[in-house]
């Protein structure tokens, strides 16, 4: 059983957190870990009833909400919970992502201009709107921080995921322009890109999936949730008080090589 020193860590101590898509796999570890460490968060889900058990499972010190990520009222309304609640706001985790639309998401040829708009109006836009409706009340109290969660496919372009990756590298680049206009006024923003992450419990369904991800990567193991809480956990604290505009893999190395160049024997 690996020990996590972590439950011994109160960085977020005092501190309010929105995290949207935490009623998801990597979401929810996210919303436990900083909740582990002292904060009250919100736990914003388009699935109510995931985020009503999140919630629940950390107590008092955490409120659902009901999130629509296309509707600009929602996401207004989801900061207006933290203040509401909590009286204050400190960390931003912006964490959802359209992934019903991955299967239909292949060739700029094959996609609709449908989902394209799809695409950017959940990942992009609505980080974009909760980065607005969120900042002045961080810039109010001298600051805040600011994880959003891209992924390597907004790194790299692929066979597929045309709409995903593209609206992925607008969320990578969106961070950094709110780093360089507001990082003066003590807000931090940086994005975090997981590569495969195995969910916890495992999915027996994605087994293939995951083993192939870990064929993929440069680690002795799968990517777990923990590992992108620890290291959203990390970017939001005040410990990361000079990481600014900063774009972070955790990916087991799989952004660091060209696989294309890989000797046959390797794959």
């Amino acid at each position: 059983m690996e020990m996590h020193s972590h439950s011994h860590c109160r960085r977020y101590e005092g501190r309010v957190a929105i995290v949207s898509g935490a009623a998801g796999s990597l979401g929810s570890a996210i919303a436990r870990r900083l909740a582990a460490e002292g904060a009250r968060v919100v736990i914003a889900d388009q699935m109510y009833e995931g985020a009503l058990r999140v919630a629940e499972s950390i107590g008092s010190n955490a409120r659902a909400y009901h999130l629509d990520a296309g509707d600009e009222a929602s996401i207004a309304g989801m900061v207006q919970v933290a203040i509401d609640a909590f009286g204050t706001l400190d960390v931003v985790i912006n964490n959802v992502a359209d992934t019903s639309l991955t299967a239909q998401d292949l060739t700029v040829l094959d996609i609709s201009t449908e989902l394209w708009d799809r695409a950017f109006q959940i990942n992009a836009r609505s980080y974009f709107l909760a980065t607005k409706y969120a900042l002045p009340h961080l810039l109010a109290k001298g600051g805040g921080a600011f994880v959003h969660t891209a992924s390597g496919a907004g790194l790299a372009g692929d066979v597929g995921l045309t709409a995903y990756g593209a609206s992925k590298a607008a969320v990578v680049n969106f961070s950094r322009s709110v780093a360089a206009q507001f990082g003066r006024k003590g807000i931090r923003s940086n994005t975090v890109c997981p590569g495969m992450i195995a969910t916890d419990p495992p999915n027996p369904d994605l087994a293939a999936l995951y083993r192939a991800g870990l064929a993929a990567a440069y680690a002795k193991r799968n990517g777990l949730p923990r590992d992108i809480a620890a290291m959203v956990a990390y970017l939001g604290a005040d410990e990361a008080g000079f990481v600014n505009g900063g774009t972070f893999t955790c990916d087991g190395g799989q952004m660091a090589v060209m696989p294309q160049w890989r000797p046959a024997e390797w794959q």
